[in-house]
């Protein structure tokens, strides 16, 4: 139904375009529907929940804000991280909807809906990419590996590359996970979550840095 925009935004007015908004769209139409301002600086990334009630933003001003998608207002702001919030996801608990969040701070952190942190992992890293399947949660940024948590954010095992990776993704069925690449070589991978991570596909003909990747389904990726 919405489509929400953030990133780097300059300038200033009444257009949303002021590093820290948030504009919110029609995802049919593509109109315009609202500018959500409160964060101070550029918003790095952007989730809505599984259900749809909720937006999640983080941002270079270090806090993580949730809103409430029935009239994007406000409902609360997360001020646990001490450098730039660079990934936000939502993960569904018994039903529940919970926040992921990874900054510069080196950094990954689990919250309740309510804003309330769970659980928070510190890396030897900073970290700027997430993906959740409701039973685990996949970090990484920069160094070459990727750390794979349960879903209460126990961390269950490290993934080598022989890339840097960047950009997270998991599958529609939430089996495989894809990976780009920050570095040389310019490796896309692919990790089969049913066999303990196993590396199962290589793409190899980007010639610069992969930063984002989805799934289009179970079968095609983008990258």
């Amino acid at each position: 139904e919405y489509l929400a925009v953030g990133g780097f935004i300059l300038g200033s007015g009444n257009d949303g375009s002021r590093a820290g908004a948030i504009r919110i769209y029609s995802y049919k139409s593509g109109k315009l529907l609202k500018i959500l301002r409160s964060h101070e600086n550029v918003v790095a990334d952007l989730a809505f929940s599984p259900d749809g009630k909720y937006l999640a933003s983080g941002s270079a001003d270090t806090k993580v804000k949730l809103w409430e998608t029935a009239d994007f207002s406000l409902e609360s702001t997360i001020d646990f991280h001490t450098n730039a919030v660079y990934a936000v996801k939502f993960i569904n608990k018994n039903g529940i909807n919970h926040i992921v969040s990874a900054g510069f701070d080196n950094r990954v952190a689990l919250h309740s809906i309510n804003g309330k942190l769970i659980k928070s992992y510190t890396h030897s890293e900073k970290l700027a990419y997430l993906a959740t399947n409701d039973n685990e949660i996949a970090a990484c940024g920069d160094g070459n590996e990727i750390l794979i948590f349960d879903n209460s954010l126990n961390l269950k095992q490290k993934i080598k590359s022989e890339t840097k990776p960047s950009g997270l993704a998991y599958s529609p069925d939430k089996r495989y996970l894809i990976a780009g690449q920050n570095g040389t070589p310019e490796n896309v991978n692919i990790y089969d979550s049913h066999k303990n991570y196993k590396k199962i596909q290589t793409f190899d003909k980007h010639t610069n840095l992969v930063q984002a990747v989805a799934f289009v389904d179970n079968e095609t990726v983008i990258s």
